[in-house]
């Protein structure tokens, strides 16, 4: 049986990861997300990044706690200075609660690595992937979804927060 969402096989984009999966190499990583500094910050915008998509879980937070008061802090800073977007395979209230009072877009249950929720993120900043910085924390789907709709990727080897 196939599964098609996107217009894509599931199995196939799957099963091609498997395969070329360890070949996606991040722009760059970081330890933790707050590493993106406003002069980080700064300079990614002089280099033509125009909007950040963000993941949630072990990127913003710890897997099914809170986000931290610095990590809310940091993305009204990335807010200030470019175009912010949230794309998760999850959802959470708080965070839904959290990124309407930024007024930052939030796309729940996205299914990463399949590119249709990621390329609402995108319409939604009005930016094309080129233009894009795609921060989280999994090779499977963070690194990959951002890599299939041509985004620079920004891999957050774990959050501070996170005994891992």
């Amino acid at each position: 049986m196939n599964f098609n969402v996107d217009g894509m096989n599931v199995r196939k984009i799957f099963a091609n990861f498997l395969i070329f999966g360890d070949k996606i190499e991040p722009t760059m990583i970081v330890e933790d997300i707050k590493e993106l500094d406003s002069d980080y910050l700064d300079v990614l915008k002089e280099s033509g990044i125009k909007g950040l998509i963000v993941d949630v879980d072990e990127t913003l937070r710890e897997m099914f706690h809170k986000v931290p008061e610095e990590n809310i802090e940091w993305l009204s800073l990335a807010k200030s200075k470019m175009k912010v977007a949230v794309v998760s395979n999850g959802y959470n209230t708080q965070i839904r609660e959290i990124l309407e009072q930024l007024d930052i877009p939030y796309f729940d249950f996205a299914f990463k690595p399949l590119k249709i929720n990621i390329n609402k993120a995108l319409d939604s900043m009005d930016i094309t992937g080129e233009e894009s910085l795609f921060i989280g924390n999994s090779q499977l789907t963070d690194m990959l979804g951002g890599y299939r709709v041509g985004s620079k990727l920004c891999k957050v080897k774990k959050n501070k927060q996170s005994n891992r």
